[in-house]
Order: C-alpha cells, then structure tokens, then sequence
C-alpha cells in the first residue's frame, strides 16, 4: 500500500511538471494575432492595431493587403480619372457650368522633410521608371529623364522640391520640401487657387527638426504650430484624403543620445501624441502602421550597422533614416489605402470601399 501511494504520488508530480512545462512553452510561443474585422476598424491599412509585426515585415490581420505592380498603379489612375469625370459631370450638370475643383490627374503630393522625400522615391518607383519624367523646383519648366534624379535621391543627397510624371497616363507625385511645414498653409493656399497642381492625395507630417531645432521637452513649440496649421488642415481635408504620417523611431534616437539629449525614443512618442492631440478634430488621418516596422530596422541597424549600397534597403551608415526595406512596404500601405477600391477586389481586401 505504501509503495501504491509512492507511486501515485510520483506519477502525479510529473503529471504537474509536464503540465508547467507545457504551460511556460505556450507563454513564450507567440501568440496568433487578434481576430479583427476589417469593418471594426476604420482605415485598417494604416492602422497599427492591424498588423502582426515579424522580424521586418508587417502583415495585415484585418483585411487582404495587394502588394502593388506597376500594372496596379496605372489601373488605379484609370478608375479614379473615372470617378472624377463622373463627378466632373454630375457638378456641371447641378451648376450648369463647368467645375474645376478637381484634380484631372491623379496626383499625390508628399509635403515634409526629407522622410517625405524618401517615401516619395519609393511611391514613384513603385509604377516603374521607364516612362517617368522628373523636374525640380530650381529649373521648373524643364522635364527630363527621372532615372538620374531617382538614383541621386535614393542616395538622400537631394534636396529641392521635386516632381514627377508618367508619360502616358494622367499621373503624378510630388514631394514639396518643408522640413518643418511651416510653409504648408501657403502652398494648400496655392492649392486652392489653382497656382498649382492641386492633390488627389496628400501624406504629410514633420516633427523631426522641430525636435532638434525647438527641444523643449514639453514640445510646446511643436504644439503651438500645430494650433496654426490645424485650421488649414480642416479646409483641405474636406475635398481631399490626407494621411498624417507619425514620426519614426530612427537609429539616431538609439545612439546620438549625448549628441541629441532631447531626441530618443520617449520624446518622439510625445510628439507623436501631440500630433494626434492637436489635429485629431481636422478630419487628417493618422498612419502610424510604420512604427513598428522602424523600431525593428532601428534595432537591427544598432544590432549589426547592416548596409545594401546599391539599393539602400538597409542604410544603417545613415542613422536619421529609414531604409527602403521598409519604405517599400510603406508605399505598399498608401497604395492599398488609397488604390484598393478601383481594382475591383474582392471584400477581403482592406479599404475596397468608400
């Protein structure tokens, strides 16, 4: 009897230490992403809170995202040529007269530092180079060949407000160089006018040299601006899409600390929340489905200073910015947010309808 409760006795034991075991190995597993609806969320494709992060790549658990071709893009351009016919059409026929309001071509402007330009390379890339043409701010009437000017910008030696166009479909993105947006009322002015071209698509934000240049801690000359542009904002955001782009977690937040006191991770996560605070009554809406995505490459550049000279993916010789690993999947994002419901999807794609 003694040895029978011996038994049971050490047989229940490892029961309990297989069972513990089991348990802390599930602990440590990852756990599968969260179901979410697409439709519980608004703008899924932008939004943090719908993507499972993995090493360097961000999948979407809320909806399908497309990873777009050239092809894509041109589709894209043809159905919202379409749309603004259509509505061209529907504003004549109510004013009996013709409406200029709307873009003719579909033009994505990218307003802001020179993160903006960066993600302007990877957004123009994305519809191919062959057919392109560029011109800058300092020789405006002059188009050429984009291959150079993409090459050099891609290498972030180039800093004038540059423009691009296809050369047979009604497309063009433009990044306006305002490192700290304070010339950005003037140019929605502009916009509004019709001195420029005016956007189909506006993606913005700037907090960077705010950061260096006005370091208070409290941010309060960064708020203080934001006060200013936010009326602006409110006017362009209610004929145009506008996606405020948070700030990144760069490598230079992780190791210029004694250089840049001010600038590191929980000062960029302030700003980041002044931002929303400030414009969140503007109808803008916040992109900060990129965040995770630059802490990781910010870790792995601290990690291993990991560089791709021909392409720039990883740049980490380069610890104020983000590398095109991740830019691409950041154009990626704008062109599912905004393109997806000219494709004729099917539902599961994220932001196939408006």
């Amino acid at each position: 009897m003694k040895e029978r409760r011996l038994l049971l006795a050490t047989s229940a034991g490892l029961l309990i230490i297989v069972f513990l075991r089991v348990a802390l190995e599930k602990s440590f597993r990852r756990s599968p992403p969260p179901a979410v609806l697409k439709s519980a969320v608004e703008n899924p494709t932008l939004k943090e809170s719908c993507f499972d992060y993995v090493n360097f790549t961000a999948e979407n658990v809320c909806c399908k995202m497309r990873k777009y071709t050239a092809g894509d893009v041109l589709r894209c351009v043809e159905g919202f040529s379409a749309e603004q016919r259509l509505q061209r059409k529907k504003a004549a026929n109510i004013f009996r007269a013709n409406s200029t309001t709307l873009p003719a071509v579909t033009h994505i402007a990218l307003v802001g530092d020179s993160h903006m330009r960066n993600l302007f390379v990877s957004v123009v890339e994305r519809i191919g180079i062959e057919k392109l043409q560029v011109r800058r701010k300092s020789v405006q009437n002059t188009w050429g060949d984009a291959k150079k000017v993409l090459k050099t910008m891609h290498l972030q030696t180039f800093i004038d407000t540059t423009e691009v166009r296809h050369m047979s479909a009604p497309f063009r993105v433009t990044w306006y160089r305002d490192w700290k947006l304070d010339g950005f009322p003037e140019l929605i002015h502009r916009w509004e006018t019709n001195q420029e071209l005016r956007p189909s698509l506006v993606i913005t934000g700037a907090a960077h040299h705010w950061m260096r240049k006005h370091p208070p801690r409290t941010g309060k000359p960064f708020r203080d601006f934001l006060t200013t542009l936010a009326p602006h904002l409110s006017r362009l955001a209610s004929s145009v899409p506008i996606y405020f782009k948070l700030m990144d977690i760069v490598p230079t937040s992780y190791t210029e600390v004694k250089q840049y006191p001010d600038f590191n991770p929980q000062a960029i996560a302030l700003y980041n929340s002044i931002a929303v605070q400030q414009l969140q009554e503007t109808g803008t809406v916040f992109w900060d489905s990129t965040l995770r995505l630059s802490i990781a490459y910010t870790e792995e550049c601290v990690r291993s200073n990991r560089i791709t000279p021909a392409t720039n993916e990883w740049n980490c010789g380069d610890p104020g910015h983000i590398g095109y690993i991740m830019l691409d999947q950041y154009a990626d994002m704008i062109y599912n947010a905004f393109c997806n419901r000219f494709l004729n999807l099917t539902d599961d794609y994220c932001d196939t309808g408006r």
